[in-house]
């Protein structure tokens, strides 16, 4: 197993947590012996000078700790001839009485610098703040949003990337004060879902458009000159945030939950490439993904590019 010290180093150990493995170590023979191994694998004549003890005394308490599982040994060419070298098995030992119990559980993830995450995230820490609707009818819409339980998803995608946990990650749009709006921010459901979608709305490429002929928002591209009114078309947009120069939005919405459910799976299952550009102008990074039930189960899985 693996043991993480409060610095952070991570050593190799064998866990001793049989009592007659224990009274082996409880002499002060064993100790000394385990110690020097810790530093370097020695030949028994060796270990015999450093540690000043005859071979016969030492064999007997080497036998007992390979018997153990503690040392082991492999034949080696040491000056010109074939010798037992005896290291630790592995390189550290930790002693577990058998009444301790675990205080929790610990879990390692590998992280990868993924470049549509930044600035989102840095060197393993949360850089941002995701905005969902709120699930109370708010805003100049008066509209109860459901959005925001597709961000669960979202949530355990970012934070598989993260070493530290955060003490905000995220707050309802009925929640955000002035400053929030200055950092990078990560925007879940359209404007009349969120009212921060709806501050921005005018700021991007793709925008949602409110359609008197039809009653019902559109999402339109004047890059492609569609006009999408399916429920279940999101988008995935990342511009400069206008609130705050230097900082980042990313916008992932749709018409309803379908919608944004879509624009979630699209970025989370091909994040590269929701960044890579519009098909239209790759230098707007702006994409319309299609959310496909590939299972039949109803529930939006997977996505198809359409711009």
């Amino acid at each position: 197993m693996y043991v993480v010290d409060n610095d952070g180093r991570i050593y190799q150990c064998r866990v001793i947590d049989n009592p007659k493995t224990m009274k082996i170590l409880g002499t002060d023979i064993s100790l000394k012996i385990v110690e020097e191994l810790s530093v370097k694998p020695y030949t028994l004549s060796d270990l015999s000078r450093s540690l000043s003890l005859t071979i016969q005394r030492l064999s007997y308490h080497i036998k007992r700790l390979i018997e153990a599982g503690i040392i082991e040994w492999t034949l080696e060419d040491v000056d010109g001839r074939r010798c037992k070298v005896y290291r630790l098995n592995p390189s550290g030992i930790l002693i577990l009485p058998p009444g301790v119990k675990p205080v929790g559980r610990l879990s390692f993830h590998r992280i990868e610098a993924i470049p549509a995450l930044h600035p989102f995230i840095e060197d393993g820490l949360f850089n941002a703040l995701i905005v969902i609707g709120s699930p109370d009818p708010h805003g100049r819409y008066g509209y109860a949003a459901s959005d925001g339980y597709s961000a669960i998803d979202l949530a355990l995608f970012l934070g598989s990337f993260l070493n530290k946990s955060v003490d905000i990650a995220y707050k309802l749009d009925t929640q955000v004060k002035t400053e929030d709006k200055n950092g990078n921010l990560i925007l879940v459901g359209g404007p009349k879902s969120n009212m921060l979608t709806d501050e921005v709305n005018r700021f991007l490429p793709v925008y949602f458009e409110y359609s008197e002929d039809l009653k019902d928002w559109t999402i339109y591209s004047p890059l492609s000159g569609r006009r999408y009114l399916e429920k279940h078309i999101g988008l995935i947009a990342r511009i400069e945030n206008p609130f705050s120069k230097g900082r980042v939005i990313l916008v992932l919405a749709g018409k309803g939950f379908r919608g944004t459910r879509a624009a979630i799976v699209g970025f989370i299952r091909y994040t590269d490439k929701a960044m890579e550009g519009n098909m239209h102008d790759r230098r707007v990074k702006c994409r319309i993904v299609r959310g496909l039930d590939t299972d039949s189960d109803g529930i939006i899985d997977d996505v198809e590019f359409i711009e």
